[in-house]
């Protein structure tokens, strides 16, 4: 996953035809699930939280 704000915005926007500025938390996971994206807008800018999971062998 290599989206950034900006194109976190865009998949909002054009790809769930919804309104990012509403809001609403977004969550975004990877393709392996082993990352997770909050994409969220707070009044004042986006937040953008990464999370990575990490398997220990």
């Amino acid at each position: 996953m290599r989206c950034g704000i900006y194109s976190s915005n865009g998949l909002v926007q054009n790809g769930l035809h919804l309104d990012p500025l509403s809001g609403d938390i977004f969550v975004f996971i990877g393709k392996r699930s082993n990352q997770i994206r909050l994409l969220q807008w707070d009044g004042d800018g986006y937040s953008l939280y990464n999370k990575w999971k990490f398997r220990r062998k």
